[in-house]
């Protein structure tokens, strides 16, 4: 038997220690999710050999494990946030290792969902960030233009330099942000206010606010834009 003196509540620690939960909980999710990544990619290459049937339960497997991998890089910002720890120092890297790296999981999510994926790349010019934020924040806009945007629909990525640096810019069709929203969802607080607000633009695993933490910690600005007289809607990452 424990007694009760020597248990305690969550709710009794300081946020360093629950960063320190929420982290080893992020750990032990990790783990389980790389093996079924790692068998799922040994049923892939023998795919040919199985049912039409069988080949597309794997597919939806897939997007169900990389669903659940963006969920634990969401838990690892919660993490990071209650420990005040800024864990990815910027380095010096070419724009077209991003798109390559964030393209196979966000083409896959747009299939699913039924929307036209369109990336152009204007430039490959190399820039100075955290590598990992940065990813993570441009894939973190294009999941939740994806998940929002209307089927059949298309969602766009328009990379290009300007005057301030590269810009990254995603376009949808999906429910502005309402201004009176901006600030709040982007904020860990505003996940839980705005949830079930078509106007605030809530995705799984936190969406905006993982898109504005690592924008953040990538050193990047990022911009909400107004409507665009074409109907479309839009943020941007610079």
């Amino acid at each position: 038997m424990v007694s009760k003196d020597a248990t305690s509540s969550v709710r009794e620690l300081s946020p360093e220690v629950l960063g320190e939960l929420v982290g080893l909980l992020t750990h032990d999710l990790r783990n389980p999710l790389a093996a079924l990544a790692s068998n799922l990619g040994f049923l892939g290459m023998v795919s040919e050999n199985l049912g039409q049937d069988v080949r597309e339960a794997l597919v939806d497997l897939q997007l169900s494990v990389e669903v659940l991998t963006r969920i634990a890089d969401a838990m690892e910002v919660v993490s990071q946030d209650l420990r005040m720890a800024n864990s990815f120092a910027p380095t010096h890297f070419p724009v077209g290792s991003i798109l390559s790296g964030l393209r196979p999981s966000v083409e896959r999510a747009a299939q699913s969902h039924g929307v036209i994926l369109r990336i152009d790349a204007r430039t490959d010019a190399r820039i100075v960030a955290s590598e990992p934020s940065l990813s993570r924040a441009i894939a973190g806009l294009l999941h939740n233009a994806i998940t929002l945007a209307p089927p059949g629909s298309e969602v766009v990525l328009d990379v290009r330099e300007t005057p301030e640096g590269v810009r990254f810019r995603v376009e949808d069709r999906g429910p502005a942000l309402a201004p009176e929203f901006r600030d709040v969802a982007f904020s860990a607080e505003g996940q839980v206010s705005l949830k079930g607000k078509a106007q605030g633009r809530y995705s799984r695993g936190l969406g905006l606010y993982v898109v504005g933490r690592t924008a953040q910690l990538a050193g990047a600005k990022l911009r909400v834009d107004e409507h665009h007289a074409n109907g479309e809607k839009g943020g941007a990452v610079e």
